[in-house]
């Protein structure tokens, strides 16, 4: 089995869980600011991919009881997740719809739609983002923040890190996905007829044991299906494995994928978006 062309298909175990907070912890240092600056209370907001929730409930928090959230993802255990996360500090105003990006309908005069390492998971990227354009409120915000994953090739790597991200690119290639889409939201911002607000880069270095971890962790979460895709031995995965734990151990802090955000804005006084081009 390898990642198929229908979205985040990694299986949302114990492990994978922990993985995700792990990556949730050290995004959330970009993405919170980011959403401070542009959600307001009382908008209209759509979010791609939920996830563990983390942007969820930071959006939650900001919009008060005048605001909406649609939160959608084709995970039902993502979803389940997030709504128990958001009972314990209150879901007033948020909508859990069970729907992969690619298939969902957009309501219209959205004032944000936001994902986070969400467009790469797609068959079409571009036909997402579109869509989702489309249905901005003039004035309105996009905001995706998406891996430019050549770029971590750039530094020298620990033992056992190049390893994996070239199997996981590999594996993820299989499926068809997107795994350097950043570098593409310029681009799919001016052909959509948006004007771009704000761009930048944003690069994690993963200083804390927990952080560290997440390396391993993820080896064990794709371990088979590398296996089964003939990408890598047993013997490999083995021998990797133990060069990860002992990079985490050894703590020296480490790079993770580089993320890149595009914020983009329906002009005030444009005529409405047109059709997804294709």
């Amino acid at each position: 089995m390898s990642m198929q062309k229908q979205g985040y298909v990694l299986p949302l175990t114990a492990e994978e869980t922990r993985r995700l907070h792990n990556q949730a912890h050290y995004l959330d240092r970009c993405t919170d600011p980011l959403l401070a600056r542009y959600v307001r209370p009382g908008m209209h907001c759509v979010e791609l991919g939920c996830g563990v929730g983390s942007s969820t409930q930071s959006i939650r928090q900001i919009l008060g009881r005048t605001g909406t959230l649609t939160t959608v993802d084709q995970g039902v255990a993502f979803l389940d997740y997030t709504r128990q996360r958001l009972d314990q500090t209150g879901n007033d105003g948020v909508t859990f719809v069970h729907a992969s990006a690619e298939y969902y309908a957009f309501p219209a005069e959205l004032d944000l739609v936001f994902g986070r390492a969400v467009l790469h998971h797609t068959r079409d990227p571009w036909d997402v983002y579109a869509r989702a354009a489309a249905a901005l409120e003039r004035g309105g915000f996009i905001i995706f923040q998406e891996p430019a994953m050549s770029a971590i090739f750039r530094h020298a790597l620990p033992r056992g890190v190049e390893s994996l991200w070239r199997w996981y690119i590999a594996l993820g290639e299989q499926g068809g996905f997107h795994f350097d889409i950043g570098d593409d939201l310029a681009r799919f911002a001016t052909r959509a007829g948006l004007e771009i607000v704000e761009m930048a880069g944003y690069e994690p270095i993963l200083v804390s044991d927990e952080d560290r971890s997440v390396y391993p962790k993820l080896l064990r979460v794709i371990g088979d299906q590398l296996l089964v895709a003939g990408l890598a031995s047993r013997e490999a995965l083995e021998k990797v494995q133990d060069e990860l734990e002992e990079a985490a151990r050894e703590g020296i802090p480490m790079s993770y994928i580089p993320f890149i955000h595009c914020v983009a804005m329906r002009p005030l006084h444009a005529a409405p978006a047109g059709e997804p081009a294709h």
